[in-house]
């Protein structure tokens, strides 16, 4: 009796703990999804650490219309940047976004960034 007691709780609690693990999995596969298809989601853009979009990005926009600090590593070395369609991005060196980079303005798509932009520690995204 005892022991078919034991078997059944371990029997439960193996299922709780394959569950629980199941429910990282599709998390971790959702969070994936979010970088791949970065127009389907209300983010403003991606700030990536080498050109072309390499993955991952670094730092995701968060909010349209306010100004946005790009954590370091990628604050001060941003390669490229990718904007969703109907939005511009604008990066900057000045904590409040008042004096946009020369050249540091991008429209929808993926974009090396070079120059000046490069060197930027925050954002602004509108839509």
């Amino acid at each position: 009796m005892q022991l078919t007691k034991l078997i059944i709780f371990a029997s439960a609690a193996l299922g709780a703990v394959a569950q629980y693990d199941d429910g990282l999995y599709d998390e971790a596969v959702y969070e994936d999804s979010l970088y791949d298809n970065i127009d389907e989601y209300a983010i403003g853009a991606a700030v990536y650490k080498r050109p072309n979009g390499g993955f991952p990005p670094r730092y995701l926009v968060q909010h349209w219309n306010k100004c946005e600090k790009i954590t370091p590593p990628i604050g001060g070395d941003v390669q490229s940047i990718r904007v969703p369609h109907g939005a511009r991005c604008a990066l900057y060196r000045d904590p409040h976004c008042q004096h946009v980079i020369p050249g540091g303005v991008y429209g929808p798509g993926l974009k090396n960034v070079g120059g000046l932009p490069r060197h930027a520690h925050f954002i602004k995204c509108h839509h």
